[in-house]
């Protein structure tokens, strides 16, 4: 019984601590109210972007294999034609190959520039006049790339001296306008005193645009 007794004492001190309770927040909301009406603070969200130049070459190679000059020929002329099949005239290397695609992937535009290490005479020797190592350079999307010193849409002999040639002072990142073609033609002389496999190295360099 007694400890009947206590269950309900404890009980009942309880609820009357509940009630005061109650009649304190009562006894205290118009305080409150007034506290809060009209009161404000501040939130914050902040976040950094940073800028990136970032090229990719979707396709880095050009290969046209092993071939010979056709006979009666002073040279055999190869070149790619973007993504279409490559030209081979004189000659019988492969028509396979296709253009250097660039590409850019970062978030700012860029401008371009496009080194050689080799020029036609390095490259296979022989006479000035039968030979040619050229490149071209054209957007695969419309309007990818703009201004720059070299010209686009034509063959140009490779620049392998100490300052590159900029064919894009803005190289556009948008996914439907950041993409160019680098096409390569080679004429191969007959008379090439350097033969067995050929092969040069092209740097391509991205800056801030510009």
């Amino acid at each position: 019984m007694a400890e009947n007794n206590f269950l309900t004492v404890v009980a009942v001190i309880a609820v009357v601590l509940s009630l005061l309770n109650v009649g304190i927040i009562l006894i205290n909301a118009p305080v409150i109210k007034d506290r809060i009406t009209g009161f404000a603070s501040s939130g914050y969200v902040n976040v950094t972007v940073s800028t990136q130049i970032t090229i990719n070459l979707t396709t880095d190679t050009i290969n046209w294999g092993a071939g010979t000059i056709n006979a009666g020929q002073e040279n055999a002329s190869l070149n790619t034609n973007g993504a279409l099949t490559a030209t081979v005239l004189r000659g019988n290397w492969t028509t396979t190959p296709t253009a250097i695609v660039i590409a850019n992937i970062g978030n700012v535009n860029a401008s371009l520039t496009l080194g050689a290490g080799k020029t036609a005479a390095t490259f296979f020797g022989g006479s000035a006049g039968d030979q040619a190592y050229q490149w071209n350079v054209s957007n695969k999307d419309v309007g990818s790339c703009n201004g720059g010193t070299e010209v686009m849409n034509t063959w140009r002999n490779v620049n392998s001296t100490a300052v590159p040639g900029k064919f894009c002072a803005q190289f556009g990142t948008l996914l439907a306008a950041n993409e160019i073609y680098l096409d390569i033609k080679l004429v191969i002389p007959k008379l090439a005193t350097l033969t067995g496999a050929q092969s040069d190295m092209i740097t391509v360099t991205a800056d801030p645009a510009g």
